[in-house]
């Protein structure tokens, strides 16, 4: 059952992503750019871990190589496919939704520091730190850049 809703939420997903390709012109958009070349970069590193966010069973799922992939026929080590990354930067642009600036953002918020103005997160290690310490951190820096272009 579990494994219905999830490849129903690809589905649709996918049908949502083809759906926006014919109302939007092909030119990938300046967010879309940047996310493909610093924030899903980022993202696989700091967060796309098989135990946190590259598993069907989390909201900000990271589709990509060694990671879930949206069809399973996909070899583990094939390069993200165009469509994981659609998928992957949908998700993460949904948790820029906020009433204020897109600091405040849960992307932005949850892997950061609780003295740094983070709101806390499941991601710790085992000093009970979280994913990024400040936000001079580089991951931080590089979702941070990408946030601002996307919702600009």
């Amino acid at each position: 059952m579990g494994k219905l809703l999830v490849l129903g939420t690809w589905a649709a997903a996918a049908a949502t992503a083809c759906q926006s390709e014919t109302l939007t012109d092909q030119t990938p958009s300046a967010d879309m750019a940047l996310f493909r070349e610093e924030a899903y970069p980022t993202l696989m590193r700091d967060c796309g871990f098989n135990a946190c966010h590259g598993v069907p069973e989390r909201f900000l799922i990271i589709f990509g190589p060694n990671r879930a992939r949206i069809d399973p026929a996909t070899h583990h080590d094939t390069a993200v496919q165009p469509l994981e990354l659609e998928v992957t930067h949908e998700r993460a642009r949904s948790m820029l939704v906020t009433a204020g600036p897109v600091t405040g953002s849960l992307l932005l918020t949850k892997p950061l520091e609780r003295s740094a103005g983070g709101v806390g997160h499941g991601g710790v290690d085992d000093f009970d730190r979280n994913v990024y310490q400040s936000v001079d951190d580089p991951g931080y820096v590089a979702l941070l850049k990408w946030a601002q272009a996307a919702v600009a």
